[in-house]
């Protein structure tokens, strides 16, 4: 079967092996030291009571993982269940499951696309309740 690291990776390999690099793109997220200084790469990020995500370049018809990163205490969550881009590869949703404001914080907006394991920074909002 193919790995599919990416949607030009065409490199046969056994199962666990390609499971192994699903996960690492899954996880991608949390190989940075500092993801604040990560390219954008055409996503942005709102916060109006609740998080509006959008962008183009990610897997068409492919989930989205939507993260939240704060730099004060280096702490990651993921605060939506995954999204899907449309067949073009573009992103527009509402991804909070909470929009109860309890108290604002300073957090850095991250997507990752599990199939290529591309992570970008959406930019930085006081967000809310994230989670």
């Amino acid at each position: 079967m193919w790995r599919e690291s990416r949607p030009s990776d065409h490199v046969c390999v056994n199962p666990s092996t390609r499971t192994y690099t699903r996960t690492e793109n899954e996880n991608a997220v949390y190989g940075y030291a500092d993801p604040t200084g990560l390219p954008a790469n055409g996503t942005s990020a709102r916060w109006d009571g609740q998080l509006h995500v959008w962008g183009s370049g990610f897997t068409g018809n492919g989930a989205v993982a939507i993260w939240g990163y704060y730099p004060d205490t280096h702490a990651y969550v993921q605060g939506s269940v995954p999204v899907r881009a449309d067949g073009s590869g573009y992103l527009d949703k509402l991804v909070t499951r909470n929009s109860t404001p309890l108290s604002y914080r300073s957090m850095y907006v991250l997507t990752v696309d599990p199939y290529t394991g591309l992570v970008r920074n959406a930019g930085s909002v006081a967000a809310a309740n994230f989670l």
